[in-house]
């Protein structure tokens, strides 16, 4: 349900829109008016998705999906006892980063216009399929074009460091290297702080700060 503040806007906006005919669901303008709205109207936290919040962050038909598979984005569940695996966590925090505008590093991945490709976003099986089982206990995903989507051909299973290093190879200068331990020392930005400042991870500003080799210079 709307509240009333919501209802009287709506309500004087569809009037207007709706003169010729009946006040049913304006569908042409549906679209229109829940962006227009959404300074005032919560929304759901999915990428694209722009339907009125229902619960736990997600409008009705996400929060159903939630609901019976504990997946979003799964519209039919796939049978495979493997909810519990290294591998179909990563799957799951992999689409979470690209689609949930609330993840802590989606401004990382979908912020950017990274996405998972159809084949892996809608079938986990699929992805086991492309990538393997993790070749080691600590094994990360990682894109081999970091501006690249998460699809075959472009992922691989890689350490957390080479990951980072990975990441941001372009981005951090051994200067500015130098910048982000001095701040961290002596100003006393936090590192989460210094990664919203320098547009990486916080993981990568902690391999900076503690002397971890994470790049060639």
């Amino acid at each position: 349900m709307i509240n009333k503040k919501e209802s009287i806007i709506y309500n004087s906006i569809v009037g207007r829109i709706a003169s010729w005919g009946e006040s049913t669901t304006f569908s042409p303008f549906t679209d229109l008016i829940h962006r227009w709205l959404g300074g005032i109207m919560k929304i759901c936290k999915i990428k694209e998705c722009n339907n009125k919040y229902h619960a736990k962050g997600y409008c009705d038909k996400h929060y159903q999906r939630f609901k019976k598979y504990n997946d979003p984005f799964i519209m039919k569940l796939e049978r495979h006892g493997k909810m519990e695996t290294p591998e179909y966590i990563t799957w799951q925090d992999m689409k979470a980063r690209c689609y949930n505008k609330n993840h802590n590093y989606y401004k990382y991945y979908g912020g950017r216009g990274i996405t998972v490709c159809e084949r892996w976003r809608n079938s986990f099986l699929t992805f086991l399929e492309d990538m393997g089982k993790r070749p080691f206990p600590e094994a990360q995903i990682d894109r081999l074009n970091n501006d690249g989507n998460y699809e075959p051909g472009n992922c691989r299973w890689t350490t957390g460091i080479e990951n980072c290093r990975h990441q941001s190879s372009t981005k951090i200068t051994i200067i500015k290297a130098e910048e982000i331990k001095k701040q961290y020392m002596i100003e006393n930005i936090t590192q989460k702080e210094l990664g919203s400042l320098y547009g990486v991870t916080q993981s990568l500003i902690s391999f900076i700060i503690n002397n971890k080799r994470w790049i060639s210079f």
